[in-house]
């Protein structure tokens, strides 16, 4: 059985406003951000529908989206909520009713969901951790310029955005193999220059798995949705 695996980081809008608010590609294509956000469950849901087994990993989402999600997927849902509450830095309407902020799994496969962790790197940024019979799944948001080692100890996949390039990403998860990209996930522009990088990953340990990463270039976040493929 093949298993599409998808690691998108959908963008917590006030971060946008708090950083890139003027030179923001999103907001300038996406001033309205309910909208945004009605467009990117679509193609959340799309892909669960013409799946047959799939797992979506979703960094960055807001409180909003996931009452959505949890209401749309129920016990195929897992998340992860940060303590720390984004916080808009300039006088504007808040955007969101729910302004917290979850690593989110929606998992669509026909193996059960033994057990759910995290590791809390700090207030903004986490792994959740769902383990499975024969692996364990990683979503990750790692802090910029992170440096310390995870040794994992079991047949893994790793994936999400890790605010680094794929030789750093290796050196933090360093008994693990990477699929390879070569493409760009990450897309800003700053000084009127787009400047683009590869900040989501997908590693793995001890599964068979495609070896190659695609990317789906899209408007609807500052970083494109990566994903590949797993085979039961």
């Amino acid at each position: 059985m093949t298993i599409k695996i998808i690691s998108w980081n959908i963008l917590h809008i006030v971060h946008e406003f708090n950083y890139v608010e003027k030179d923001s590609l999103v907001i300038n294509e996406y001033p309205n951000e309910l909208a945004r956000m009605e467009k990117i469950l679509e193609v959340i849901n799309n892909e669960i529908i013409n799946n047959e087994e799939i797992i979506v990993n979703l960094q960055e989402v807001p409180g909003d989206y996931l009452e959505k999600l949890i209401s749309s997927y129920k016990e195929n849902i897992y998340f992860y909520t940060y303590s720390r509450i984004p916080t808009l830095k300039t006088l504007m309407t808040v955007p969101y009713k729910n302004m917290k902020e979850s690593l989110v799994s929606i998992v669509k496969v026909n193996q059960k969901v033994l057990g759910q962790t995290f590791i809390d790197f700090y207030k903004g940024k986490a792994a959740l951790i769902l383990k499975f019979a024969s692996y364990e799944l990683y979503n990750v948001h790692l802090p910029i310029k992170y440096d310390k080692v995870i040794k994992i100890e079991h047949n893994a996949i790793i994936v999400g955005d890790f605010n680094c390039n794929q030789f750093n990403a290796l050196k933090i998860f360093h008994n693990c193999a990477a699929c390879e990209n070569y493409e760009n996930t990450h897309i800003i522009k700053k000084n009127n220059q787009i400047i683009l990088s590869a900040l989501d990953h997908i590693l793995y340990k001890g599964i068979k798995i495609k070896k190659i990463a695609h990317v789906e270039k899209s408007n609807l976040s500052d970083h494109y949705p990566i994903y590949t493929y797993i085979y039961e």
